[in-house]
């Protein structure tokens, strides 16, 4: 078993325009992104974390350099911590871009795996290769602690149905799915199945 806490990348400048930024256009860090990566930095310090992991996309790059640089330890960047792949959603900003955004979304969360963004990818695709990537990293680093810099909607529509519990209280409104920037998910990884203990946790990030 591994220990995975998942870090949302800080603030980038794409949440601030409200702009798709999954991977034709990439975005960095504001530095309110910087300061969030920098606490989370500082909450994981002492955790005795092995490894960062990142997403390719430039805002979770720059969050894990912060991050591995406080614990001194590596960082190595694996495709499929990626964000959901929008397609052709990607570089727009207009209301009915983030209308249909939402829709689609709103498909994944109920479980349609055939649920597909256009030029993009589907939800079964989506939770395939991040589950899949999740046990790999547990494989690689059984006994040990890792951090995974990814993305909030990834996380959102794929960890709550690894983790029973987790899903029965985001499904009855008890917890939220979406999650703050710098949030951190806390997973216990193993071949028969992943916990979580704590879901989006904000504690260290202040103003």
């Amino acid at each position: 078993m591994a220990t995975i806490y998942l870090v949302r990348h800080g603030q980038s400048q794409a949440n601030v325009e409200r702009v798709f930024s999954n991977g034709r256009v990439d975005l960095p860090l504001t530095d309110l992104g910087y300061r969030q990566a920098g606490q989370a930095a500082a909450w994981l310090d002492g955790r005795n974390v092995r490894r960062v992991y990142a997403s390719p996309l430039l805002r979770a790059r720059q969050t894990a350099a912060v991050i591995a640089e406080r614990l001194d330890v590596p960082v190595e960047v694996l495709v499929d911590l990626d964000e959901i792949r929008v397609g052709d959603l990607d570089g727009r900003r207009d209301g009915r871009s983030w209308t249909l955004h939402d829709t689609v979304l709103g498909r994944w969360r109920a479980g349609d795996r055939a649920a597909r963004f256009p030029g993009g990818e589907s939800y079964g695709e989506a939770y395939d290769r991040f589950s899949k990537m999740l046990q790999q990293i547990a494989v690689r680093h059984a006994g040990e602690a890792v951090v995974a810099v990814t993305h909030g909607a990834i996380v959102g529509t794929v960890v709550p149905r690894l983790c029973p519990t987790l899903w029965e209280d985001v499904s009855q409104g008890k917890l939220h799915w979406s999650l703050q920037n710098a949030a951190i998910t806390t997973l216990e990884v193993a071949a028969d199945g992943v916990s979580c203990s704590a879901w989006g946790y904000v504690g260290h990030v202040g103003k």
